[in-house]
């Protein structure tokens, strides 16, 4: 073989690699996506994107994730409500994540247990409260009494559709 041959068949060889690398990385990104993780909350130093008041009682927050962007903390389940409801979601949408009351534990939002309740002083009084199982909810004998809330008191079914 010639040294351009030789030349020619190190590019092709080379553009043969390269395309199997990002082929794989593309290939793990798409798979990665499905394994979403919360971010940690570093309490006292985020503040809510809807109200900007600092997140300082983390068994009430909650947090949005969206492809591309920084992630974005609430307060107050209420807050993370008007945000999406104020908020059009985009064609990737995002994955929401709350915090189990008892716990303190980040959850799926849909996979939670909501309830309102009138006697807990939540940071902008929605008085909701999640938790990542009708168990934990149960066991949480911080909360007096309760009313079952439904997921659209949380995240808007226009937002949850996205999250599936």
């Amino acid at each position: 073989m010639d040294s351009a041959g030789s030349i020619r068949a190190r590019v092709h060889w080379c553009t043969g690699a390269l395309v199997l690398v990002l082929g794989a990385g593309v290939l793990s990104a798409g798979c990665a996506r499905g394994a979403v993780q919360p971010e940690p909350l570093v309490v006292g130093q985020e503040s809510c994107a809807f109200c900007r008041m600092t997140v300082s009682q983390p068994e009430f927050a909650s947090q949005l994730l969206i492809d591309g962007e920084l992630p974005k903390f609430f307060d107050d389940l209420g807050c993370l409500h008007a945000y999406l409801t104020a908020t059009a979601p985009g064609p990737e949408g995002g994955i929401v994540f709350v915090t189990d009351h008892r716990l303190r534990e980040w959850v799926r939002a849909e996979a939670a247990v909501y309830t309102r309740v009138p006697e807990v002083a939540t940071p902008m009084a929605s008085h909701l409260v999640a938790h990542a199982t009708p168990g934990s909810r149960d066991a949480d004998t911080s909360l007096g009494g309760t009313a079952p809330a439904g997921i659209d008191d949380v995240v808007p079914g226009r937002w949850r559709r996205r999250q599936e």
